[in-house]
Order: structure tokens, then C-alpha cells, then sequence
């Protein structure tokens, strides 16, 4: 941890399409983003996240059934060898 952080207390912040981060806990979360949970450290927070963020898709990926099963596409030249 840099000594820039070492008493700097976190919070994370999640927003409308539930994805998570971290934001110094004395500033107000920016727009479209609440704070959850209880402030810590960085190491504390980034835990928080970890455990509650387990699928890094937007929430409207997420509860898309299409697109949550849909397999992903990759661009292949006639060969068959991805460009």
C-alpha cells in the first residue's frame, strides 16, 4: 500500500446497473453511484466487492436471458485462425 493511502478510510459505491467500486469515504459518491455497506480500507473494501460482485456484466446483460446464454462470437478468417 502506498503511504498516499495508508489512512485514507474507503467505501464502496455501486450504481444503478450494480457494479461496484471504491470511493474515499469522506467524498460524496458521484452521481448515479450510493455507498453500501460500512467504510474500511482499500483491502477491506476491494473484499466487499469480490464477494458481491461475482459476474462483471451489467445488470441488463445480466438479467437479459438471451444474452446471459448466449455464446460469445469471434471474428475468424476462412481458415479458421482468429484475425
Amino acid at each position: 500500500m502506498s503511504e498516499k493511502n495508508s489512512g485514507v478510510t474507503h467505501a464502496v459505491v455501486v450504481n444503478a446497473a450494480e457494479q461496484y467500486s471504491i470511493w474515499p469515504a469522506h467524498r460524496r459518491p458521484p452521481a448515479g453511484w450510493s455507498s453500501v455497506g460500512e467504510p474500511g480500507s482499500r483491502d477491506h473494501c476491494l473484499g466487499v466487492i469480490s464477494q458481491n460482485w461475482t459476474d462483471m456484466r451489467p445488470l441488463a446483460l445480466r438479467s437479459d436471458g438471451a444474452a446471459a446464454t448466449r455464446p460469445a462470437t469471434s471474428t475468424s478468417t476462412s481458415t479458421g485462425n482468429a484475425l
